[in-house]
């Protein structure tokens, strides 16, 4: 497209801009109707005339449009293949004018780029119907047309000046006209159509409030206290993560660069460099990370569910660090087991059997002791990086060499040992003393897990995998591990955590005006996806709903009264508006989906102020509202009439549940 704007610009082929056109149009036709004279249709060469020019009447006349189709015949004979003058010229433009599309070899000269945007320029301008004809200001304005070279260099000059005076006026004034300019309606509703949609899932987002509050708890048993960290920070050059997603890139209105957060870890990191008094520190955070996929831009980014689980400690106890968070993520494991073991077992009071259960493995690893194996390979250090990534992603040759040359996953240090002797017995220095030092850590690790006397260790596969890398731009310094899950018919475990030593990200973050820590300190830490957790059965196990509802007549105040008596013994009640009437038509419906929606289990109508029906299922028993007011906090297994257990049992029930 610059080559023909230099030779050839669009002022010369379109004599005026849109508006002129429609002053002159109007000028014309008012000219016209003055003197009693009509347009003049037998104009211009036939090859270049619109087709509405032979058709058009006193009372549809033709419009500015005419110009813009001769135009684009006049642009396809200057990108198209010179065209000898006699018949193929004819015959090619006729063909042309009459199938409004260009030949398979239009533009062979130019760049698939440049031919596929004049193809489509052309193509619109040559429309049969001059409604769907782009306007002179439109094809101007199009910004897939380039001017030529040196109008581009000197543009993309003044822009850079532009955007690196961030005082300057202009600067000021083209964020200003950014900000005003507001999306179409179509942009506005395309942004977070999906989320929107992805996101109303009511029983899935009860399931994560139930996760959030467990891994909460079990957080705090083992003395990890909440911390967040501010949710934007500035915008720098990073190492690339090893992930399909990117990071989310903003301007605020002063024109400064910002991030959403990736993850809940970097700002945590600036907060400690920040705080030179920080030595010794437990914390957690759960929250949302945000990041584009392979979407377009002018969408709403992914949110992900994420807890963020870090210790921070002076670099000697780094094996206390270590072993602070790998139990967390063993109580993580032996939770979900826990669950599933419940959930089978009411799936087999129910006789439906269950043979399917969830593995889960506990990897761990050290990045020393793949950086051994990249030297011993003769990898150059300035590639470690890359390969890293690549091992992280299971992509590349040296990856799949690495794969090849080194042991698969041990259950024990010295079986992993024995399959190092290679490494372990190298003539490189570095090579056999990072091999060395690797084991001691995985073994110490090994140990100090195993002598914790922890119950939930036998129920987790423990495995040391000496190419385990895990996010190397944030794990490099030290042990890695990572939590997986294999759930049944899934062919792929799926990662529920990853984490390690990042002791480099807070070097990386060190200001000149930052303090020097006085002791020098290791951070440790994993990420948990909450999302995983909650696609993998977590929260599953709510307790039992009631809604309270009426009948015929509204009895609001009853309706009420019951529902805080329920609640102030721990039981989750709700109210339905309005009445039931005769549980029929549109009311019933909408009761019916209410109650599925809400997994609603037990059902207390009101059919007067003095009677209550409580239904169960199938189950349905009238009783008076006093005794139901009046349950006994005592839950009772003996009586077994259906009456009893109404009075006693059935609200209470829910109280065991709960319990």
């Amino acid at each position: 497209m610059a080559t023909f704007c230099t030779e050839f610009e669009a002022d010369d082929v379109i004599s005026s801009t849109e508006e002129e056109s429609e002053k002159t149009e109007m000028t014309v036709t008012k000219g016209a109707e003055e003197t009693g004279l009509t347009r003049n249709t037998d104009i211009g060469t036939e090859l270049y005339m619109a087709p509405e020019l032979f058709k058009s009447t006193a009372e549809i006349p033709y419009t500015n449009k005419i110009d813009v189709y001769s135009a684009g015949i006049v642009l396809f004979e200057m990108f198209h293949r010179p065209l000898p003058p006699g018949m193929e010229r004819i015959s090619t433009l006729r063909t042309l004018k009459t199938s409004g599309c260009v030949p398979a070899d239009f533009a062979a000269t130019f760049t698939t780029s440049q031919a596929s945007n004049a193809r489509r320029l052309i193509e619109s301008m040559l429309a049969v119907d001059a409604s769907a004809r782009p306007s002179v200001t439109s094809i101007l304005e199009d910004d897939r047309i380039s001017f030529n070279d040196s109008e581009d260099d000197l543009f993309r000059k003044q822009l850079i000046k532009t955007v690196k005076s961030r005082t300057g006026l202009l600067f000021k004034e083209v964020m200003e006209t950014l900000v005003k300019e507001e999306p179409t309606k179509a942009q506005a509703y395309l942004y977070d159509s999906k989320i929107c949609k992805d996101r109303f899932n009511l029983e899935r987002e009860s399931s994560m409030g139930t996760v959030i509050e467990q891994l909460a708890s079990l957080l705090k048993l083992h003395a990890f206290k909440p911390l967040s960290s501010p949710l934007l920070r500035a915008s720098m050059h990073a190492k690339k993560e090893t992930s399909r997603t990117k990071p989310v890139l903003m301007v605020d209105q002063a024109g400064f660069p910002v991030t959403l957060p990736f993850d809940l870890r970097a700002n945590f990191v600036r907060m400690v460099s920040r705080n030179n008094n920080v030595v010794r520190l437990k914390r957690y955070t759960i929250g949302r990370s945000f990041g584009y996929g392979e979407l377009p831009g002018g969408v709403h980014p992914t949110e992900r569910w994420e807890c963020s689980v870090d210790a921070v400690g002076p670099i000697r106890s780094v094996l206390s660090l270590s072993h602070s968070i790998l139990s967390v993520l063993l109580a993580i494991a032996a939770a979900m087991l826990e669950q599933q073991q419940v959930r089978c077992v009411l799936r087999s009071r129910n006789d439906a059997a269950v043979s399917s259960f969830l593995v889960l493995s506990h990897r761990i690893g050290h990045i020393g002791l793949v950086r051994a194996a990249l030297v011993h390979g003769g990898v150059p250090e300035e590639k470690h990086e890359s390969v890293l990534n690549a091992i992280a992603m299971k992509k590349g040759e040296v990856a799949k060499e690495l794969h090849a040359s080194l042991p698969g996953a041990k259950a024990t240090a010295a079986q992993l040992r024995a399959e190092l002797k290679s490494l372990l017995k190298s003539r490189h220095e570095r090579v056999r003393e990072g091999t060395k030092g690797a084991m001691d850590e995985m073994e110490e690790i090994m140990e100090a897990l195993e002598k914790a006397d922890d119950s939930s260790l036998s129920r987790v596969e423990l495995l040391l995998d000496p190419l385990l890398v895990v996010r190397p731009a944030v794990f490099s310094d030290g042990l890695v591990f990572q939590l997986e899950l294999q759930a049944p018919l899934q062919k792929r475990p799926l990662t529920l955590a990853q984490g390690g030593r990042f002791d480099h990200l807070l070097a990386e973050e060190r200001h000149s005006k930052d303090h020097e820590f006085a002791t020098p300190i290791a951070l440790v830490g994993c990420s948990v996806s909450l999302d995983l957790l909650v696609n993998s059965g977590g929260g599953a196990f709510r307790p039992p709903s009631v809604v309270v509802c009426s009948l015929e007549h509204p009895l609001l105040h009853e309706k009420l009264q019951l529902t805080s008596s329920l609640r102030k013994r721990g039981i989750i009640a709700d109210v339905f508006e309005g009445t039931l009437r005769e549980r029929s038509g549109e009311v019933t419906e909408h009761f019916d989906e209410y109650c599925a929606r809400n997994r609603v289990e037990y059902v207390l109508i009101f059919l007067s102020k003095d009677e209550v029906i409580v239904e169960k299922g199938e189950d349905a028993t009238k009783v008076k509202t006093e005794l139901v007011m009046m349950v006994s906090p005592v839950y009772s297994s003996t009586e077994s009439n259906v009456a009893s257990i109404i009075k006693l049992v059935i609200i209470m029930k829910l109280k065991d549940d709960l319990a």
